[in-house]
């Protein structure tokens, strides 16, 4: 018998119906055929429900339970193919983000192994200490253990089936960490150019200074003060937050001498760049103009007639031709500020000084002075610092003068600060050049990553600290797309 379809749609087709005289109910059941172990065909029914007195149907709860298997079943397998689609797809970022890799290796030739003796890919220990440099650790005990402990997912994207299930600290340190420094920063700058925003809304600022790492100096019995510590020179683009390139110094030299060497190269035309008073220094400022850009940097005593021409001309000069501003008060770090702006033409200074320093005629020299209180002592300063600019004060504003004055210690707070801080490079304590140099390079290019990541998240609607991104960041899922974000790869 053939239950009604269009009283009972719930019914499955192929049921049938049998009369139970003696509940007054009509039992839903399906027949179907298997073969024994004979190979004899036997008639099985299943119950599907069962059709009351009211002529109310329902399922039993048998068939519900099988239902409910099939269903999640179904969902299982819905999850396994997306989960496939997903380590396809993470696959090939990976493979994008090594090609990448392994182009500038090739490029710089940092592998210097002979191919018969490889046991490792160098563009596959770059790629994986990169991914564990992005969570803050990038010495060679970190690398050991991340490979370790993510082997199966780094065998599933970037290792070889035939990859080793270990690799020793000393591995790193001898394959990776001590490759020669000028070709690892070589291949540092190659990626680094990947990372810069070609969609720029605001002025370009390049600060330049030095950072120390402080561990590397040593006292001992004859030199008791600390000493022989060794300085890094970056150039740091502020727009993009990103170290453009930098430098070991080496000994019995300072930044004077490394920096217009690493401006040789650098695509920074139209851009401001921005030093401390030690880099003041006419070769720097020819350097800087040869690449086409601008500068603005600081004045102190070490170019003491600039100095005192530039104090003495804020001090006598009527003041109708100084242009000033005074910023709000300010409070943050736990300190309550206000910051005063003063710009000059340049053309009132003495030609003696206008010829020494180029473009500076048309320029502007800038007074800046800083009104500070630390809340929590209450001690109170005032600092006056004084610059040269080469952009004129007709075409800038002098707040927009004072705004790139204060960039420059983006240099400090989001690339220094960060380092010393999140990357811990203030306590490495090695005083091999090559070793220093190559952690330096992970860092700053983990960093450059990071902000980049941290600044799609907030285009995405997520405020997030760097901190809790390099939390993140211990789950390689997370960091290879971090990795994609800053390298312009689908995610």
């Amino acid at each position: 018998m053939q239950p009604d379809r269009e009283k009972y749609p719930d019914i499955p087709l192929g049921a049938q119906l049998s009369f139970n005289a003696k509940t007054g109910t009509y039992q839903v059941f399906r027949e179907y055929y298997v073969k024994d172990s004979e190979g004899k065909s036997k008639k099985k029914k299943d119950s599907i429900g069962v059709i009351n007195r009211e002529g109310k149907f329902s399922f039993s709860k048998y068939y519900a339970a099988c239902q409910e298997i099939e269903r999640l079943k179904q969902q299982l397998k819905e999850a396994k193919a997306e989960e496939k689609q997903k380590t396809s797809t993470q696959t090939r970022q990976m493979e994008s983000i090594r090609k990448i890799v392994q182009d500038g290796c090739e490029k710089h030739q940092l592998d210097k192994r002979q191919k018969h003796k490889v046991l490792f890919p160098l563009d596959a220990l770059v790629t994986m200490s990169l991914l564990c440099a992005l969570k803050g650790d990038s010495d060679c005990v970190s690398f050991s253990d991340y490979y370790q402990t993510h082997f199966n997912w780094l065998q599933s994207h970037l290792l070889e089936e035939d990859a080793p299930k270990s690799i020793s600290h000393d591995t790193f340190y001898k394959q990776l960490l001590m490759i020669e420094a000028k070709k690892f920063e070589g291949f540092y700058a190659e990626l680094a150019k990947q990372l810069i925003s070609l969609k720029r809304d605001r002025l370009r600022v390049i600060a330049c200074d030095g950072q120390a790492v402080r561990a590397t100096g040593r006292a001992s019995r004859d030199h008791p003060n600390i000493h022989n510590i060794r300085y890094f020179m970056n150039i740091y683009d502020t727009a993009d937050q990103l170290c453009l390139c930098h430098s070991y110094i080496p000994a019995k030299k300072n930044e004077i001498s490394v920096g217009p060497k690493l401006l040789e190269g650098l695509d920074i035309k139209d851009a401001i760049v921005t030093a401390d008073a030690l880099n003041t220094q006419v070769g720097f400022v020819e350097a800087i103009l040869k690449a086409g850009a601008r500068y603005c940097l600081a004045v102190k005593e070490n170019q003491s007639k600039t100095y005192e021409e530039i104090r003495y001309l804020f001090n006598g000069i009527h003041r109708d031709h100084i242009v000033r501003h005074e910023y709000d008060w300010e409070i943050d770090h736990g300190r309550v500020e206000k910051r005063t702006v003063e710009a000059l033409p340049a053309k009132f200074l003495s030609p003696k000084i206008k010829d020494k320093w180029p473009q500076l005629e048309q320029g502007t020299v800038l007074k800046v002075a800083c009104d500070r209180t630390v809340k929590v002592s209450g001690i109170q300063s005032y600092d006056v610092r004084y610059y040269i600019c080469s952009l004129p004060i007709n075409q800038y504003s002098i707040d927009k003068l004072g705004n790139i004055v204060r960039q420059h210690w983006a240099v400090e707070n989001k690339l220094h600060y960060v380092m010393d801080v999140n990357f811990s490079q203030d306590r490495i304590s090695s005083n091999n050049t090559n070793y220093l140099a190559n952690r330096t390079s992970l860092n700053n290019l983990a960093a450059a990553i990071i902000y980049r990541y941290q600044e799609y998240l907030e285009q995405c609607g997520q405020e997030i600290s760097f901190r809790q991104i390099q939390c993140r960041m211990a789950n390689p899922k997370y960091a290879l797309e971090a990795l994609c974000v800053a390298l312009d790869l689908k995610i």
